[in-house]
């Protein structure tokens, strides 16, 4: 077991506002096209962006091949994350790095 925060590895603090994926879902924030945002207005994408791939190198470093990730997170989500203030179907942005690199999924739910 390789216990990972990708927000905090992003660079957020603990505790922190809560974030959400402003329109989209984690495959979108890997290819640019939307933003994470908190509940005080702040960007946060490139914290979300920097956590995903600390959880990738550490995940390929010890060859992993299956993670069991938190739904609901903008970061971890697998089945569900928040939109806009409502839980819809979608993949946080760690997910969806660590999808793309073929390692398997498990919501922690």
């Amino acid at each position: 077991m390789i216990p990972i925060c990708p927000e905090m590895d992003g660079g957020l603090p603990c505790p922190r506002p809560a974030s959400e994926i402003n329109g989209g879902d984690g495959f979108d924030i890997l290819d640019g096209k939307s933003s994470v945002v908190d509940t005080e207005g702040r960007d946060v994408t490139d914290n979300y962006l920097k956590g995903a791939q600390v959880a990738l190198n550490k995940a390929l470093n010890e060859a992993v091949n299956l993670a069991y990730l938190k739904d609901g997170s903008p970061s971890c989500g697998v089945k569900a994350i928040y939109n806009n203030g409502r839980l819809v179907s979608g993949m946080g942005v760690t997910a969806a790095l660590l999808a793309r690199h073929d390692i398997k999924l498990v919501s922690a739910e």
